[in-house]
């Protein structure tokens, strides 16, 4: 291709590791969890196969985990990571009270957008 180009997946598959750390006392827990945390912050990704993201569950108890959510800074950038980081909140509390999505559907795909912008540069 000669230049930049997107690839879209047929379907993606993520893995959602749950890692208990209920078993540990509090600080051997926090320690653990900064230990992980950084290991991923560490991690390569492989940008030849994908995906760019990593998620992780730590669980502490029936009712407390945190959510660890890596990913490659070539897919977002800081606009776009607060508003993930909004409607991922958003889904959460819906979730969690049984309610549906209070997202809007979105007007136009992100694909379609990039089409118009491609023939707006040509002109």
């Amino acid at each position: 291709m000669g230049g930049p180009y997107r690839l879209l997946a047929p379907s993606l598959s993520l893995e959602l590791p749950i890692i208990n750390l209920a078993s540990l006392p509090p600080a051997q827990r926090q320690a653990e969890t900064s230990r992980i945390a950084q290991g991923e912050v560490l991690r390569p990704f492989d940008l030849t196969k994908g995906p760019l993201i990593r998620m992780i569950i730590l669980r502490f108890g029936a009712l407390q985990h945190i959510f660890l959510f890596t990913m490659h800074h070539i897919v977002s950038d800081g606009w776009s990571i607060g508003i993930f980081a909004r409607e991922l909140t958003a889904l959460y509390a819906a979730f969690t009270a049984g309610l549906p999505s209070p997202l809007a559907e979105l007007p136009i795909q992100y694909a379609d957008y990039a089409a118009w912008q491609r023939k707006q540069a040509a002109r």
